[in-house]
């Protein structure tokens, strides 16, 4: 949905196929299960291993930026981001913001003239692609995650972000809202950002706590190898 794709034949002809008996799915959020209208009697929702079980996060004291992670397109999110971010420095916002991922010449032009026009270049960085251990650096230091896709359901970032207890500010389409903070529109977003950098980050501790115990159960190498090994043993018996 992010990026305008289609089906191969098309849309009802892929359920069609999904549905018929013999085949067995895995849908790895309930927003793809639901989306797909996959039924429980050959469909089953098993989340993707991120992470191992016993990954523990480095102790790095937060600082002061906020963190936008994956590839720098219009369909994800990051124009958006972009206005949203300016109208929290007009309110008196001073957290810089972090850009990491892949970029096209052509987007980059986009994002500088933007940039250049609300006049806030010194409040962003651009870093590029990086290896995982600094994307995993950058997420514990970070303030906050923030994941402005328009149709994210629970992206691999998300639940990386929250294996590295750092909090996640994501676009309100999918995912679990105890565990995240959601917005619908860059005003929310902005007001998100104002709220975290005037109350302190301290207060959202208890929602870091929960979202990471949620993916390390959740989204862990051992549930998932776990489940997928439980669904052969299962259609192997019938």
């Amino acid at each position: 949905l992010d990026f305008g794709h289609s089906h191969a034949y098309s849309l009802p002809y892929l359920k069609k196929q999904l549905h018929k008996s013999g085949n067995f799915n895995i849908a790895i959020t309930k927003g793809i299960y639901n989306f797909y209208q996959l039924k429980e009697e050959n469909s089953t929702i098993i989340y993707d291993g991120v992470l191992r079980q016993s990954y523990k996060p480095k102790e790095f004291p937060k600082e002061k930026y906020f963190l936008f992670v994956g590839r720098i397109v219009k369909e994800k999110g990051i124009f958006s981001l972009l206005n949203s971010y300016k109208d929290y420095l007009l309110r008196g916002g001073t957290f810089k913001l972090i850009l990491a991922g892949n970029y096209s010449s052509k987007t980059k032009q986009k994002i500088d003239r933007l940039i250049g026009k609300y006049n806030i270049q010194n409040n962003i960085t651009l870093k590029g692609a990086l290896p995982t251990n600094q994307i995993y650096d950058l997420m514990n230091r970070a303030t906050a995650l923030i994941v402005p896709s328009p149709f994210e359901a629970f992206g691999l970032i998300t639940a990386e972000a929250m294996f590295n207890k750092c909090l996640v500010i994501g676009k309100d389409t999918a995912g679990t809202k105890e565990i995240a903070l959601r917005f619908t529109n860059e005003q929310q977003l902005a007001t998100h950002l104002t709220d975290i950098e005037q109350k302190q980050i301290q207060q959202y501790t208890e929602i870091i706590e929960r979202a990471y115990n949620y993916v390390s159960s959740l989204y862990s190498i051992e549930n998932n190898a776990k489940q997928i090994e439980r669904l052969y043993t299962s259609i192997l018996r019938t």
